[in-house]
């Protein structure tokens, strides 16, 4: 059974989890953390539309899809202190007002066509699909009203795959 959030929440790989109930999620203007990398199998977004200006100033351009799947999806947490920390799931589901904003995203476009773009360098053209395969993000800023996750795992022993 899936873990389900019904609220507007706001997840980013350069900040702390900040759910927000209702309104619209503010991304927090907090320094990025150095030695967080999120890779995923596959990712498959629907309605994709990147404005290559923020939305708010001092805020990054971000893009909006309607939906996006993200496939056997791997957060690598490191510290050389500490040593690495995983974080697992078979699948993410993201779905309502989703916005997203990466420094860099890489992976093979439709399987084949190796890319590495910010997102802020994507025009604004309207995407009804769009799908990336071996997919690695830098700079991850994420917000969506409902994220479900099927199998999360988290562990702190091997490497994250």
């Amino acid at each position: 059974m899936p873990f389900a959030l019904g609220v507007q929440l706001l997840l980013s790989f350069t900040a702390p989890l900040s759910p927000v109930a209702g309104g619209t999620a503010r991304l927090p203007r907090l320094p990025p953390l150095t030695g967080v990398t999120p890779h995923a199998d596959s990712l498959t977004a629907t309605g994709v539309l990147c404005n290559p200006l923020p939305v708010r100033l001092g805020f990054p351009a971000s893009c909006t899809a309607g939906s996006m799947d993200v496939r056997r999806p791997r957060l690598a947490i490191t510290d050389p202190a500490s040593g690495t920390v995983c974080i697992r799931a078979a699948e993410a589901l993201l779905r309502g007002g989703v916005r997203f904003h990466a420094g860099v995203l890489s992976g093979r476009l439709l399987g084949v066509l190796p890319v590495a773009v910010p997102t802020s360098a994507l025009p604004p053209l309207p995407l009804p699909y769009l799908t990336l395969d071996d997919v690695e993000a830098h700079e991850v800023q994420l917000t969506a009203v409902d994220v479900s996750l099927e199998h999360l795992d988290m562990t702190a022993r091997g490497p994250c795959t």
